[in-house]
């Protein structure tokens, strides 16, 4: 009984559920405080605007799981968080000049109202400008937690999410600068939030050593090894993203209502995802580090560990949705369609937290093991055989078609991973090799 509620997990994990969970509660804010002015154009932009670029910036989540799972195996070594923030600039400055042409195929792919898509616009503009200390942030808290330092994240969360919600209302309310108010307080706190964590990095880790030479920064054996690591990882996102952004495109086909609804109800979600996350990641610290010692019985105590903690606040959450779901949605929106859309969709994000127990922390399992391969596996047919042909057959339901293939999406992901890792507990530790 070793594994039950152990408090190695617990005491990783909660800095990183509560740092994690500010960052959906800041689209949860975002979205209530346009979420009361009077047209819904307002929270349609800042919902999908919002829901573009965790979508866009998570392609690159890589950044942020494979500094983890490296760091933690290499206690001693400072080469990864050089090497992971230099790969975040030059993919952060690529997607700035690639913008207009990337801004038009967006609008193109969710082609909504017409004024929602002048909004967006102006939305993307600002925010794409966010992407350098966006991908240098994924960095900086992949790096603490490989080092065990999860407080410091939570921090750091905690003060750039209180000032963008201090900016979101004086910029929106006192400045009337709508969803162009909610862009720029998220570039201004991201920068900050940036401008911190590296000079902690520095001051606690990397004043002390060298920093690598040219040729060490890029060492072909470590290069090949962390684009492997990131080529699977790009993967499993890319194929993530796809299905959630197809979910909001098709959210969008069906009305403005309807995405404003359904973006209200993906907050919950999130919230949800980055709560889980935080076990995922604390799983991705102490298997790396039972990886990197070759130790096995470790490795199966934290997936155990992990997983009850994991279900616990599952079944939490799924209360919590079950009990205050409808004040939750009325506090994000005073629009009556919108609420009601939102209300009949809410026993879909009930269900979800438990089913997204077994995908969530099998995530992190798997990262911290650096074992990659069964993510993308898993990712692809969630997507390919199980999220796309039911929403086909599905869309005479509508939005209900639409979450029910999400739904099977998530479950299917769980499932996949459970048999890999079932059918892989003799050999495992011989794999990560």
């Amino acid at each position: 009984m070793k594994a039950i509620l152990s408090s190695e997990v617990w005491s990783l994990a909660w800095p990183i559920m509560l740092s994690n969970i500010s960052i959906p509660l800041l689209g949860m804010v975002d979205t209530a405080v346009v979420g009361h002015l009077p047209r819904p154009d307002d929270i349609a932009t800042v919902a999908l605007g919002t829901m573009v670029f965790d979508i866009l910036f998570w392609c690159f989540g890589f950044l942020r799981m494979s500094t983890t799972a490296l760091a933690a195996q290499e206690p001693n070594s400072n080469q990864i968080y050089y090497q992971s923030s230099l790969i975040a600039i030059v993919i952060a400055l690529l997607l700035i000049i690639s913008s207009p042409l990337l801004k038009q195929g967006i609008l193109l792919f969710i082609h909504t109202d017409m004024r929602v898509e002048q909004l967006l616009a102006g939305y993307f503009d600002i925010r794409i400008f966010s992407a350098i200390p966006t991908l240098i942030n994924y960095v900086n808290y992949g790096f603490f937690f490989g080092r065990h330092n999860t407080k410091t994240p939570l921090i750091l969360l905690l003060i750039t999410n209180v000032t963008a919600m201090l900016l979101d209302y004086i910029l929106v309310w006192h400045y009337d600068l709508g969803a162009d108010g909610i862009a720029l307080a998220n570039l201004i706190t991201q920068i900050i939030g940036a401008s911190l964590g590296c000079g902690l990095i520095y001051k606690y880790y990397l004043k002390q050593s060298p920093a690598p030479k040219h040729r060490r920064l890029f060492s072909w054996q470590r290069t090949t090894q962390l684009f492997s690591l990131n080529t699977d990882i790009f993967i499993r996102t890319f194929f993530l993203v796809l299905t959630t952004s197809f979910f909001t495109r098709q959210s969008a086909y069906l009305g403005v209502e309807i995405v404003a609804a359904n973006m209200i109800l993906m907050n919950l979600q999130l919230l949800t995802s980055f709560a889980l996350d935080g076990f995922a990641i604390a799983a991705e610290t102490l298997v790396g580090r039972a990886v990197g010692k070759r130790d096995e019985q470790d490795f199966y105590h934290q997936v155990k560990a992990c997983a009850q903690w994991s279900l616990i606040f599952g079944l939490m959450f799924m209360a919590g949705y079950y009990l205050f779901g409808s004040a939750l949605i009325s506090m994000m929106t005073s629009l009556a369609t919108v609420r009601a859309i939102a209300l009949h969709s809410l026993p879909w994000v009930i269900l979800l937290p438990l089913i997204s127990v077994p995908g969530f922390l099998l995530d992190g399992v798997f990262i911290g093991a650096a074992w990659s391969k069964p993510l993308r596996n898993a990712i692809l047919f969630s997507s390919l055989i199980v999220f796309f042909p039911i929403w086909y057959f599905s869309q005479p339901l509508l939005n209900q078609g639409l979450w029910l293939s999400y739904t099977c999406f998530i479950l299917a992901r769980g499932i996949f991973l459970t048999f890999e890792l079932r059918n892989k507990h003799k050999h495992l530790l011989k794999n990560f090799t």
